[in-house]
């Protein structure tokens, strides 16, 4: 967030969050390939 000064504080967190969702949503997808019988029991 250090980029609000410049570029509007909306639109950098609007960004931060994007960003945050997209590596989440990838270290789900890792785990689920590394772990498949797991998460086969967790649903």
């Amino acid at each position: 967030m250090m980029r609000a000064r410049y570029r509007g504080l909306e639109r950098v967190a609007i960004q931060v969050l994007m960003t945050s969702i997209c590596l989440n949503a990838k270290k789900m997808a890792q785990r689920a390939k590394l772990e498949p019988e797991i998460a086969g029991k967790m649903i």
